[in-house]
């Protein structure tokens, strides 16, 4: 339920508390172990905090959540924070790194079927 309400302060624009009720959410995953929906809330953590210029804690966020996709084997996370991975090196200039993650990530999303609907991501 936190991360419903997260997701509603975000798009409100109320970015700390969306923060706030992500971690809540994360914090009660991890304690029900539940490693996979926690690593989730951390790319949903992570994505405010690209919006609020954060990179080097977005960046931190990413990661963390792409090793636990990883070892989860969930190709869909992988490759979803390897696609924020990307916005995060194209917001802090590093477009080698962009292109690398989003590359990575395109190829990862077509593996699983999962293609994009949007005239924007084509």
């Amino acid at each position: 339920m936190p991360n419903n309400l997260g997701g509603f302060a975000y798009f409100e624009g109320r970015w700390d508390d969306a923060i706030g009720l992500y971690e809540r959410g994360r914090d009660t995953r991890l304690r029900t172990g539940n490693a996979v929906m926690a690593a989730l809330a951390s790319c949903n953590i992570g994505e405010v905090l690209t919006d609020q210029g954060r990179l080097d804690e977005a960046e931190t966020a990413f990661r963390d959540a792409r090793r636990v996709f990883r070892a989860a084997d969930y190709s869909y996370g992988v490759a979803t924070a390897a696609q924020h991975l990307g916005l995060v090196a194209t917001r802090a200039g590093d477009i080698e790194a962009a292109f690398t993650f989003l590359e990575d990530a395109r190829a990862q999303f077509d593996a699983i079927g999962a293609r994009a609907t949007s005239k924007r991501w084509t």
